[in-house]
């Protein structure tokens, strides 16, 4: 039995080798941390977190404001991946529910603030106040 000292036999003799620096392992985690981060980004469609600031909107001015229980813009048109914010300027909580379920920013207290990276139509509601209606779309 060849060993790794041995001189290199006939064509026909396969020699051992030493793993390789960096194999496998190491390639074979970052692929799959790669496509799992891929294969959210594909499931969970629209990116979303909600946070609290100061109220303002976006650097495009893509706000929604709910207030006087109804959202205002009543339809948005954006582009594809434009961030929206929603502000709670009212003294009532409210959400910002898809009809779809896809989104849903939980209960947003008077001054808090949801934003939502838009990549397709969205069709929404206040889960709390069912009449509040409105939707996001893209523009072509």
């Amino acid at each position: 039995m060849p060993t790794l000292s041995d001189p290199p036999g006939p064509a026909g003799d396969a020699q051992p080798s030493a793993p390789r620096p960096g194999g496998g392992a190491a390639r074979t985690m970052l692929w799959s941390a790669i496509c799992a981060f891929l294969v959210a980004g594909a499931l969970y469609g629209p990116l979303k977190m909600a946070t609290r600031d100061s109220g303002g909107g976006t650097a495009r001015g893509e706000r929604v404001s709910m207030a006087g229980v109804r959202f205002s813009p009543g339809t948005l048109l954006v582009e594809r991946g434009t961030e929206v914010v929603f502000v709670n300027d009212d003294n009532l909580p409210h959400t910002v529910s898809a009809e779809n379920g896809s989104v849903e920013s939980g209960t947003l207290k008077p001054g808090d603030t949801f934003r939502l990276l838009v990549d397709g139509r969205l069709d929404y509601f206040c889960a709390i106040h069912p009449s509040m209606t409105a939707s996001v779309d893209i523009l072509a």
